[in-house]
């Protein structure tokens, strides 16, 4: 299975949502999640946390192999969807693991695939397939530990 990108509306997917220690950046406990991209087959949840805005940077958290992962990263679109040439840019700039995470020996190269696999169906959520002409990818950063 792949990513899916979902309204998460229903109580249990919220329970299930903040179960994984998912925070918005204000370190306030995420009850509402909203919009995100869920595998549930892999169980590898990816949701917004907010920011963003001129030049500051929007906040995602990544449920991954039993880790939350925090990132950092902008988004640029060209083009429109109503002209079907949408392209979307993202550019991730922080990647904060726990400690444990690198304790466990996990593999920075699947987790890069795994955010690009993620970023890459977040782009496509309320949108038709046939109006995005690209989605790119940009991960110029490697993990580092999380202070929290």
């Amino acid at each position: 299975m792949a990513f899916v990108g979902e309204w998460i509306e229903r109580e249990e997917d919220k329970k299930y949502i903040a179960s994984k220690g998912f925070t918005y950046i204000t370190g306030k406990e995420m009850t509402d999640a909203g919009l995100g991209v869920i595998d549930r087959e892999r169980d590898i949840i990816l949701v917004p946390r907010g920011g963003g805005g001129l030049d500051m940077p929007e906040s995602y958290g990544l449920y991954l192999d039993g880790f939350l992962i925090d990132m950092e990263g902008h988004k640029r679109n060209e083009g429109t969807r109503f002209k079907n040439n949408l392209k979307v840019h993202w550019y991730i700039t922080w990647i904060g693991v726990p400690k444990t995470w690198f304790e466990a020996n996990c593999s920075v190269d699947k987790l890069k695939q795994v955010i690009t696999e993620a970023f890459t169906a977040y782009a496509y959520i309320d949108l038709k397939a046939s109006q995005v002409l690209e989605v790119t990818v940009d991960i110029s950063v490697d993990p580092v530990e999380k202070l929290k």
